[in-house]
């Protein structure tokens, strides 16, 4: 009863944070393909390889793998100041700037939910 109980929280605590980890990923393209100046190849390469580490990540996550979560959350502290930059001194995305803040925080504290749940080895 008490390890079904446990996986149970498990995949709930994994979907979760997948779920988050890729509306980041949209989001961040989102608000990146919208951006008027970004049209230069490269700040669109740049803007890219920004997201390759989401990318990169997200098959240890879904495996659960202790060391890559705890890698991630890290990680997406370059995310956080990233959009905190952008929401001071980018007024004109503010609203997208918030929104993908908002998110970044919400995985980051679904990712210690997820190593918390996850069996110790």
């Amino acid at each position: 009863m008490i390890q079904e109980t446990q996986e149970k929280a498990r995949r709930a605590a994994r979907n979760w944070l997948l779920s988050a980890w890729l509306l980041l990923v949209g989001v961040l393209l989102i608000w990146w393909l919208s951006d008027p100046h970004g049209s230069r190849a490269a700040l669109f390469v740049a803007k890219g390889l920004a997201i390759m580490p989401l990318l990169l990540v997200l098959p240890a996550i879904a495996r659960g793998s202790r060391p890559a979560s705890a890698a991630s959350t890290l990680m997406l502290t370059f995310y956080m100041g990233w959009t905190v930059t952008e929401l001071v001194a980018n007024p004109s995305a503010h609203p997208i700037a918030g929104v993908a803040l908002i998110i970044t925080v919400a995985c980051f504290f679904l990712l210690v939910l997820w190593l918390r749940v996850l069996p110790r080895a």
